[in-house]
């Protein structure tokens, strides 16, 4: 069974996407785009994941393979 998935974000400008069923340490994706503090995430149900940032940039992603459950 599949537990679905931990996005985080930060000061590092980096988000990162783990698998909640992995033993893995490592993110199973880590995305990168924003040039300052990631201060906002939202994932939808459908695997689209929006960051808002200091850099006064929103960005939006759809993952195919992840649906946040």
């Amino acid at each position: 069974m599949h537990l679905g998935y931990a996005v985080t974000a930060g000061q590092d400008m980096v988000i990162n996407v783990y698998r909640l069923d992995s033993p893995q340490e490592e993110p199973a994706y880590t995305l990168i785009g924003h040039e300052h503090n990631v201060c906002a995430l939202h994932a939808a149900s459908d695997g689209t994941i929006i960051s808002g940032s200091w850099d006064r940039y929103v960005i939006g992603r759809k993952a195919a393979s992840v649906q946040v459950t």
